[in-house]
């Protein structure tokens, strides 16, 4: 496993100053944040994004989005699948093959489950079609009670309804609490459908109610990350594990602190 930091971890940072913070705090890659990317591209920057990254030796994870990627009207979908095809560019360009879409976030009891599965299909397979073999989607569920699919069970049918080699998932510590996945459950996905890991911990209290603000470094909440840490190895995974902590609390302090003092938390608990 490898070492990578989320560019929202650090959101208030330029992205030029996050490549080097990465670098001086020993992680071997970082992830791009969908705003970030399409903004550099927008004002034709991609190719100094490139040279930055080569000079400083910093790898990319993932680039981040689309999102959402499901539930959307036919106008929505074809946008979508428009800002994907940039998306999937961006990650050729920068050295990576994966892109993390994310569910929409919609009210769940007014539309049935199956209906839902079936839009999420058809999306994730026209996505997949139009971004190419090379490219990986790893869908992200979030554990929130208003995301169309919250449990890694959802997640999990979804792929293997989905059934092509280039659609994973992205296993978040955070949601996996929030929306009471066991770990376990990562054995019924094995090390080959989990393209990507976002690492942090969690505040105690009400699953219900916890909010991404209440994500701390890792090794200072309640998530049993080391009991997650065993479930990866178990599952055979060897991607990255990426620092992703959306505390408003952190884009306001010193962000080279924050990157190191989240690179020993994953040095610590998964030996990355």
């Amino acid at each position: 496993m490898k070492s990578s930091l989320n560019q929202d971890t650090l959101k208030k940072t330029t992205t030029d100053n996050v490549i080097r913070i990465a670098k001086k705090t020993g992680y071997d890659a970082i992830e791009f944040a969908q705003d970030k990317v399409e903004a550099i591209v927008a004002e034709g920057g991609l190719d100094g994004l490139v040279r930055l990254l080569k000079d400083q030796g910093v790898g990319v994870a993932s680039v981040q989005g689309p999102e959402p990627f499901n539930l959307l009207s036919e106008y929505d979908l074809e946008m979508m699948i428009k800002r994907a095809k940039i998306l999937a560019e961006v990650a050729r360009k920068t050295g990576t093959d994966t892109l993390v879409p994310v569910a929409a976030m919609v009210g769940r009891d007014s539309i049935p489950q199956e209906k839902i599965l079936r839009s999420s299909v058809e999306s994730l397979r026209r996505l997949a079609e139009a971004c190419g073999q090379d490219i990986r989607l790893a869908v992200e569920f979030l554990g929130f009670a208003n995301c169309s699919i919250n449990t890694l069970d959802q997640a999990t049918k979804l792929v293997e309804e989905v059934n092509l080699p280039n659609v994973g998932l992205t296993i978040d510590t955070f949601h996996m609490h929030i929306s009471d996945s066991p770990a376990s459950g990562l054995g019924r996905l094995g090390g080959r459908k989990i393209f990507l890991v976002h690492v942090n911990d969690s505040e105690s209290g009400d699953l219900g109610k916890l909010s991404d603000s209440d994500r701390v470094f890792p090794g200072e909440g309640v998530i049993k990350l080391k009991e997650f840490r065993e479930a990866l190895v178990s599952a055979s995974y060897e991607g990255y594990i990426s620092l992703e902590l959306l505390r408003p609390e952190y884009w306001e302090s010193d962000a080279e602190e924050v990157a190191r003092k989240g690179r020993e938390g994953l040095r610590a608990i998964f030996d990355v």
